[in-house]
């Protein structure tokens, strides 16, 4: 049963249980899942639920299908423990095989967190109750062989708040449980029941210990899936929990969410409606496409925020969709200092699975329901809807998409994973798989070929620095394979939200889907698609996309801000006043501005970063990539000693924690801690910066000068030694700004977008 471990990414894998010195920390956790309860890992409860949180402390999830084989990590250094949340009546093909693999890695001190059924009890291979009792014992627990059946009596003499009742308390109809007894007195119960009062009843729902963490069926998360709700939330607090559970205790953790010391502000464009007409009074007697509209009302008019735009090649190629304006305006927008160039594919697949092993002769039979042009021609049918005007392209999707929306176009929202019909959705029909046919599919034309065709339309000094999903987000592997070789990083997919209608930190996902030895990186909120019940109605509604930026802020800071929207939003008044409702409420945050590109490289850089303790306290920071910040949770009283440390080049505190930024230009970064705060610092030490900074230079009491860039106005905070006036230049720019308290607040620089040295000198 247990199969040869396979590659887990292009990445090194490293972090988390302190180890001998130059050894990375472990953080790697392997998830396994029973592909017979789910076709993808879209759909298992550890992707939906517990991916996130276990990123959020940082650490990364390897997937294994249990009926693929299970990997030996009994040697692995890299990893830190198994995570195991199979659904309610999970059968296993194999418990006793399982059960060595458990033993195998338990044995060699990795954490075992399982939540939910333990697999074991198998009507077509029962294991022998002398079995069944070893697994407990590893855990430190006992199975009393005893159900508790009626659970409206319940009593809870041991209730931890600090890791239950997170979102919601267990009150109403609680699940039967397993009378479970924890027997190693290092184990911690966090909740316990009992039944009718009497203490033999007693039994552990959940807890953690030397194992990993243990939570009963039913007692980690709520959730009711039917057809008029989706409602989810968490009973245990899973950053605590999982916390506990794989033994973190302070550690440096890749943060995805903060540069320099300020929220990640970014923001992309998907092409989808480009060539379509405007209703906007001001431009429709021109017939002025979409495309045209976002250039003029959210990008030209946000100088200062930069946004990645992506064409989908068939709408500016004039052998498929294309026209002159489609290319005209293709131009003007790449041609924008604050444009990032991106391909958003060149057919635009829907269902991208549709696609893998693909052979012409599979899309023939949908050919038929295309009101544009195919690679077999049209039909009679299409040629009379073409000619009594039915060809109403609605943001780039055909009308018959647009009226069965929930099979062909469904978006990344979140399905009942204990469902056999929301596990099925994923294998429905559709009128449709991809936007275009005027060719048959080609994978090459289709990642390759996309972004050559969308690099036509750039200047020579801009390149195409990003490959942005379509349709269902879900691609498979060769084609994540295909992006990457071509150097830029990927993105889309996710659907995060945490809002009055998705209200639990549930509905936000992790960083990306592993497909393979592939990484799918995830936007990192949802589009104004799924604010508007998939565009056919209420086209304000993506002004709701603050309160998830809030509720992702604080009280905990789990993500960016993302402002994700399509070209099709430039067609209603109401849909394009919503957009410019979310730039104007990102103009009034502490935010750095930068590119999607870069966001997807710091999440690579969250994979492949390496965290090495060394014997003298400090922390190496190796193989980052893009990633420049390093948090440290629970760090409220201590500071960088800056003296000690390389490559540092600020810090500030948030929540409780403590962020440390580095600078790009060293590649090796060292990280020690003290812990008081640092009052009188070597050198100015940036706190935060609405630009990117990095090769900090000349660093002493008496000033420092650094590389810096970004969009708008350059918002600076540093921590100097000496109160008094200090000089600031940048280019033909000079200010005297008086430092206070030790603090040197200043603005410089006028332009949307620029690239400058920084010189900070005193003048005392």
């Amino acid at each position: 049963m247990i199969g040869i471990c396979r590659n887990f990414l292009f990445f090194t894998l490293t972090v988390f249980s302190i180890l001998q010195s130059e050894e990375a920390l472990p953080r790697t956790v392997i998830a396994v899942y029973n592909g017979e309860d789910y076709p993808d890992i879209w759909f298992t409860r550890i992707h939906q639920y517990a991916e996130m949180p276990l990123n959020h402390l940082g650490l990364k999830v390897e997937y294994y299908d249990i009926l693929s084989g299970l990997p030996d990590i009994s040697s692995r250094e890299d990893v830190l423990g198994v995570l195991v949340w199979f659904p309610k009546y999970t059968v296993l093909p194999d418990p006793e095989g399982y059960l060595d693999w458990v033993e195998s890695f338990t044995k060699a001190k990795k954490k075992f967190v399982f939540l939910g059924s333990s697999g074991l009890h198998s009507l077509d291979k029962p294991l022998p109750e002398r079995k069944i009792q070893e697994f407990w014992k590893w855990q430190g627990l006992k199975d009393e062989d005893n159900w508790i059946s009626e659970t409206y009596e319940l009593e809870f003499p041991v209730l931890d708040s600090t890791v239950v009742g997170f979102e919601r308390n267990y009150i109403d109809v609680l699940h039967p449980f397993k009378v479970i007894k924890a027997v190693d007195p290092q184990i911690k119960v966090h909740l316990l029941a009992r039944k009718d009062g009497d203490p033999s009843t007693d039994s552990v729902l959940v807890c953690t210990g030397p194992f990993g963490g243990y939570i009963s069926e039913g007692y980690a998360k709520y959730e009711v899936f039917n057809k008029t709700e989706n409602f989810r939330k968490w009973y245990v607090n899973p950053f605590r929990f999982f916390e506990l559970a794989f033994g973190l205790k302070q550690y440096p953790v890749p943060d995805t969410t903060t540069l320099f010391g300020k929220r990640i502000y970014y923001s992309h464009i998907d092409g989808d409606g480009w060539n379509s007409i405007t209703e906007l009074e001001k431009y429709r007697r021109n017939k002025t496409i979409c495309a045209e509209v976002v250039a003029r009302e959210l990008i030209e008019a946000y100088p200062d925020l930069p946004v990645t735009v992506s064409a989908i090649a068939a709408d500016i190629d004039t052998a498929w969709e294309g026209k002159a304006v489609s290319k005209q305006v293709a131009r003007l927008l790449f041609s924008l200092d604050q444009v990032e160039a991106a391909s958003h594919t060149y057919s635009h697949p829907f269902s991208w699975k549709f696609f893998d092993n693909f052979r012409p002769e599979d899309e023939i039979p949908f050919l038929e329901n295309y009101l544009t042009k195919t690679w077999q021609g049209n039909s009679y049918w299409n040629k009379l809807k073409r000619l009594f005007g039915y060809r109403e392209r609605l943001h780039g999707k055909d009308v018959a998409v647009q009226t069965d929306a929930e099979k062909v176009y469904r978006p990344n929202l979140p399905d009942d994973t204990d469902s056999e019909e929301g596990a099925e959705k994923i294998l429905e029909k559709y009128d449709i798989p991809r936007a275009f046919a005027n060719y048959p599919f080609e994978l090459d034309l289709e990642i390759k070929g996309s972004v050559d065709k969308v690099q036509s339309f750039c200047p020579d000094n801009k390149q195409v620095m990003l490959y942005q999903w379509s349709g269902d987000c879900q691609p498979f592997e060769k084609a994540v394979a295909k992006s990457r070789e071509l150097g830029i990083p990927n993105l889309n997919g996710g659907d995060s939200r945490f809002d009055s209608a998705f209200n639990s930190y549930a509905w936000v996902r992790p960083l990306s889907r592993n497909i393979g030895d592939q990484v799918q990186v995830y936007a990192s909120c949802s589009n104004e698609n799924t604010y508007t019940d998939l565009w056919r109605g209420r086209y304000f509604g993506f002004k709701e996309l603050p309160e998830t930026l809030k509720n992702t802020d604080s009280p905990i800071r789990i993500r960016p801000i993302n402002v994700y929207y399509h070209m099709y939003s430039g067609e209603k008044l109401s849909s394009l006043n919503a957009v410019k409702y979310n730039l104007d409420y990102a103009l009034t945050q502490e935010i750095i501005p930068i590119e999607t590109s870069l966001f997807a490289r710091i999440v690579d850089g969250f994979y492949s970063c390496q965290l090495v303790p060394i014997d003298d306290g400090g922390w190496k920071v190796q193989n980052r990539g893009e990633l420049q910040t390093i948090r440290f949770d629970r760090a409220s009283t201590q500071d960088v000693d800056f003296a000690r440390s390389k490559g540092v080049v600020g810090a500030f505190h948030l929540q409780g924690s403590l962020y440390v930024a580095l600078d790009p230009a060293i590649e090796d970064a060292v990280i020690y801690l003290v812990d008081e705060e640092v009052e009188e610092v070597p050198y100015p030490v940036l706190v935060e910066s609405s630009w990117r900074v990095w090769n900090a230079r000349s660093r002493s009491d008496e000033g420092i000068e650094v590389s810096c860039k970004g969009y708008g106005p350059c918002q600076m905070e540093w921590r100097v030694s000496k109160d008094g006036k200090w000089q600031i230049t940048m280019e033909d720019e000079e200010h005297q700004v008086e430092s206070v308290d030790g603090v040197l607040r200043f603005t410089i620089g006028k332009t949307a977008y620029s690239e400058n040295s920084l010189t900070i000198k005193s003048l005392f």
